[in-house]
């Protein structure tokens, strides 16, 4: 929908674009500069320009394995437990066109789409390094081929030909931006949001062309495009990714600004368009006229989320801020140490240049078990090299070396054992199980905030957006997902009455790491309760009565997430067990006669079967407490 009045200009529209963008850069440029400190870190960058030659320069990569033990641990939680989320029909909702199970299979198919795994673990890279987690959550046509054969006459015979079909189906896409490319409002109140990037002039060209053109193709063929990014820009992505920057003639790059929000009147300040896109090439031409959104749910497709979290920031935190100078510190610690056993191994030495018959000798410097010839002119007993160096490292070093380390472990959320290194005093276990359980219930708590600010979000969005596509999608993929008859009964209901029947229908709920947290949770309450049961045969006597151990044992499995059907008797077993009972004269179990067994079994036999499932060294102490206090 173009804009057409005088005010809306394209003049204005590209000003108005320029004026939005430099509010968010001015915004963010602390920021920034946090984050090009933490990427240097962690591809081991540091400056060393006030070094001299000989000096050391080794880096110590103890942010780079916090930053990939924690996102570990998180993608683990969060993806790698098996069902990690779970599908919920909305309050109120009664006639759903699709069922939680179809939903919940679909989005398994979206996130094999997606490599979701993979995702995931670079989202929470991102929210530790550049502080935030950006993700672009949209979706691309891909092309498929398809084969079959035809018949035909060749050389008088009838063979068989290969023939090659493609076509493009619609799959979703979670693309993660960096925060350079990123320029959200920075009031917070969301009056626009813009997504810089380079593309390939000849990208532009297929966006601009065919059924699913996004641009203008008169205003693309204005553009010419340049060999490369600007040096600022290749800066920026070499700095981070770690890629050297290069130049390829054939590949013309052009600067896109996509901008989603509110275009405003330049001299009055009011709205003269709510919730519309727009493109501006190379800053000066506008190549996407202002249209409504072109999503059905209605939002731009860019979703932020923080690990750490700052009240009314839009950038927040990274976690690894303080960490990062931390560990630029030890590296200069660690170096001058390294010097030190240097200089204690080689030392200082003075030479009387004067007394060598020839000085060459030392010109290329002086190693190890060399000869030195010396002239007339020195005295017997001289010394042509001398060592003059009295210093040593000091063992202060070491201790403040140990004191920054511990500190560096402590704002990283992590500590010398989750790093697989061994601490330098003696450790008891239980200061190993608090410091542990600390960390990882400060992890829990952030990793539930990752889950719903970042996760569920990114769920909703894709789930409408499949929605909105569900006709273009690859028929042979849904299929197999929800079946043949289900996908046509689906499909023949049409995309908008499917759009408008399940968007507001379903709710996602992702609890990966919290689902974990829980059955570890249930498992102490389980072998706690069962110790407690042990110590007393009335207390087993009387559980027996009132509770089924075998449902008791089933919540045990549960809570160590053991597969049951891997460990369930099968009908072939208790066959075979019958067989068995059968052949050595033993009274089958089944039957009649399993229930005038049931009376005859004593309390006190039962009691001793419930507790030799568990060790009396293990509640030994307890027992006899509880028999004590009965007593």
């Amino acid at each position: 929908m173009a804009i057409q009045n005088k005010a809306e200009s394209r003049s204005d529209l590209v000003t108005l674009t320029a004026s939005y963008k430099e509010e968010a850069k001015n915004a963010k440029a602390n920021r920034m500069r946090l984050n090009r400190t933490n990427f240097d870190c962690y591809h081991l960058r540091q400056d060393w320009s006030h070094k001299r030659k000989g000096q050391s320069r080794e880096f110590l990569a103890k942010q780079p394995m916090a930053v990939e033990q924690i996102s570990t641990f998180i993608q683990q939680g969060l993806v790698d437990s098996g069902d990690w989320f779970g599908v919920q029909k909305a309050p109120g909702v009664k006639d759903a066109v699709l069922t939680e199970s179809e939903v919940h299979e679909i989005m398994k198919w979206a996130f094999d789409k997606c490599d979701f795994l993979t995702y995931v673990g670079d989202s929470v890279k991102d929210c530790l390094l550049q502080s935030l987690a950006i993700t672009k959550n949209h979706g691309c046509y891909k092309p498929k081929a398809y084969f079959y054969t035809e018949v035909k006459e060749k050389g008088g015979k009838y063979v068989d030909v290969l023939k090659r079909e493609t076509r493009d189906f619609w799959c979703p896409k979670l693309e993660l931006l960096r925060a350079e490319d990123y320029y959200p409002d920075p009031s917070g109140k969301g009056l626009y949001v813009i997504h810089e990037t380079f593309m390939d002039i000849s990208e532009l060209y297929a966006m601009s062309e065919g059924p699913y053109a996004v641009y203008d193709r008169a205003k693309v063929e204005l553009l010419h495009g340049s060999l490369m990014e600007s040096d600022m820009q290749a800066a920026k992505k070499s700095r981070e990714t770690a890629q050297n920057t290069s130049i390829n003639g054939y590949r013309k790059k052009v600067k896109i600004n996509e901008c989603w929000g509110t275009i405003l009147e330049p001299a009055t300040g009011k709205v003269v368009k709510k919730d519309v896109v727009w493109t501006v090439a190379d800053d000066r031409i506008v190549i996407q006229e202002p249209t409504d959104y072109p999503f059905w749910h209605n939002s731009p497709p860019l979703i932020s989320a923080a690990f750490i979290r700052v009240p009314r920031s839009v950038w927040h935190k990274a976690l690894m801020d303080a960490p990062t100078q931390t560990n630029i510190a030890l590296n200069e610690l660690y170096n001058l140490m390294v010097d030190a056993g240097m200089n204690d191994a080689h030392g200082i030495k003075q030479i009387r240049a004067d007394w060598l018959e020839d000085e060459s000798q030392v010109s290329n410097g002086i190693y190890p078990g060399i000869t030195l010839k010396v002239n007339s002119q020195c005295p017997p007993g001289g010394k042509v090299l001398e060592r003059v160096d009295t210093s040593s490292m000091s063992s202060e070093a070491l201790n403040v070396f140990n004191a920054m380390s511990a500190e560096f472990s402590a704002s990283a959320l992590t500590n010398d054992l989750r790093m697989g290194v061994l601490p330098n005093r003696a450790v008891k276990a239980t200061e190993v199980v608090e410091a542990s359980q600390s960390i990882t219930s400060v992890f829990t708590g952030i990793s539930k905030v990752l889950e719903q600010t970042h996760i569920e979000p990114n769920m909703n969005m894709m789930f409408a957006n499949i929605l909105q596509h569900f006709m273009e999608i690859d028929p042979a993929e849904m299929m197999a997902v929800l079946g043949e008859e289900r996908f046509y009964a689906i499909q023949a209901m049409g995309k908008e009455t499917l759009f408008s029947k399940a968007f507001d229908g379903f709710k996602f709920k992702v609890y990966g790491i919290s689902k974990i947290m829980a059955k570890q949770k249930d498992f102490k309450k389980f072998t706690a309760l069962l110790q407690t049961i042990a110590s007393s045969d009335l207390l087993v006597e009387e559980f027996i009565k009132q509770y089924s151990m075998g449902k008791f044992l089933g919540k045990i499995i549960k809570s160590l997430d053991i597969n049951e059907d891997e460990i369930k008797v099968s009908e072939e077993d208790k066959m075979m067990a019958m067989m068995a009972q059968s052949m050595a004269g033993m009274p089958s179990q089944q039957g009649p006669n399993m229930q005038s067994q049931i009376p005859q079994a004593g309390a006190q036999e039962s009691a001793q079967t419930v507790e030799s499932m568990i060790p009396r060294s293990d509640f030994g102490g307890l027992q006899g407490k509880a028999q004590g206090g009965m007593g």
